[in-house]
């Protein structure tokens, strides 16, 4: 009874983080169903749904929602992130100073769905802090191919009266190599089955799902992409615990307590400042494929090769990421040292309370107290694995 009263208080402290892995296994759906629930609804402009060529976009303005389908031959549209509970596990965050804003939650946050001349978008309005547009535009990886890439471009725009730090993250639950010999991979490692994270995507580039004869890639450098301060390739759960950069291990499998098996991305974008009424983008793309093929991102990016980022996030690094950057090893937790107390949801909390408190804090970071606190959250953590 202990073990099980300490697993739900852990759940109760991630909210909704916790996916039920039978969910997670039924992650394919009913396009024809979902089709004709958009043709419904169509004229209330709740939803939209627009295609162009290998892609199929649909974005649920009243939930802040949005899901990529790739098109195959025979004109079947199948899934590319997690579909179920009306997309809701793949989406972007905002840091206002030091509020969090989950964009798809129901907290006040208005969004509304729009196609565009090029595909569609999500516009996300947060009372007193920010506007937040969310824009897809469809594209091809080389001239004479159909569209099978999509442009994403997230803007942010200072709502305040004063001057003040933003910063952006997104969450992208995949599925696809969940059931292949791989994962996920990269530019430069053919195969990644275990949770990793990359300061700088300028040697791995993209980060490849594949599965099912379907593909997504995330272009995360090159050209006029934004590049990302930390990619995170992690356990879905654990991604989405209310840490802004995610804890994650290369002894770790993508396991956990609740699911098996069970994996996702996480991006996130240098925090910048915004004077009132001012704004700032981040731009990254996202390459799709059927039909057993590959998702041709890399193609695209070589025809970037030697050229610079024009639209990266014009923000100093930060000393948290020096510290993190500098740090060749992550110091180890005896589990002995994890006690009864620190498995506690309450210590939980209050030690994911005290490591945001740090990263807030650039100028006077203590980047040992902060490594050493992180490594004993990933302590934890394994050892509820465990239990």
């Amino acid at each position: 009874m202990k073990k099980y009263r300490i697993l739900l208080a852990v759940c109760v402290i991630v909210s909704a983080a916790f996916s039920l892995a039978a969910a997670d296994n039924g992650k394919t759906a009913d396009a024809a169903g979902t089709d004709a629930a958009l043709e419904k609804k169509g004229s209330t402009g709740a939803s939209v749904k627009c295609e162009s060529g290998k892609i199929k976009l649909i974005l649920r303005g009243n939930l802040g929602t949005w899901q990529l389908y790739a098109v195959n031959k025979e004109g079947g549209s199948y899934p590319l992130f997690v579909d179920y509970d009306e997309f809701a596990s793949t989406y972007f965050l905002l840091r206002a100073g030091k509020t969090e804003y989950k964009l798809n939650e129901s907290n006040g946050i208005e969004s509304v769905a729009a196609k565009t001349a090029a595909g569609g978008s999500l516009l996300y309005t947060i009372p007193k802090a920010a506007d937040v547009s969310v824009e897809f535009t469809f594209m091809k990886t080389t001239p004479d191919c159909d569209d099978d890439m999509i442009q994403i471009r997230i803007t942010v725009t200072n709502r305040k009266t004063r001057t003040d730090m933003f910063a952006l993250k997104g969450v992208f639950d995949t599925f696809l190599g969940e059931k292949t010999d791989i994962h996920f991979s990269t530019s430069r490692t053919k195969a990644v089955n275990s949770e990793a994270q990359f300061r700088t995507m300028k040697n791995e580039k993209w980060i490849l799902s594949q599965g099912g004869g379907y593909g997504v890639q995330l272009l995360l450098d090159g050209g006029d992409i934004t590049p990302p301060s930390l990619v995170t390739l992690g356990n879905k759960d654990i991604i989405s615990l209310p840490l802004w950069e995610p804890v994650a291990s290369t002894a770790r499998s993508f396991d956990n307590v609740m699911s098996y098996n069970n994996s996702a991305v996480a991006v996130n974008w240098e925090k910048f400042e915004l004077k009132p009424a001012q704004s700032l983008s981040v731009v990254f793309y996202i390459a799709v494929s059927a039909d057993d093929e590959t998702p041709a991102g890399a193609v695209y990016l070589a025809s970037f090769a030697g050229t610079a980022p024009e639209s990266a996030v014009p923000a100093p690094e930060s000393a948290v990421k020096q510290a993190a950057t500098a740090a060749k090893t992550t110091p180890d937790v005896p589990f002995d040292v994890i006690t009864e107390e620190k498995l506690d949801p309450a210590y939980i909390q209050a030690l994911i309370n005290k490591i945001n408190a740090l990263e807030d804090d650039d100028k006077s970071v203590n980047r040992d107290e902060l490594l050493r606190l992180n490594a004993e959250l990933d302590a934890i953590l394994a050892k509820l694995r465990q239990q």
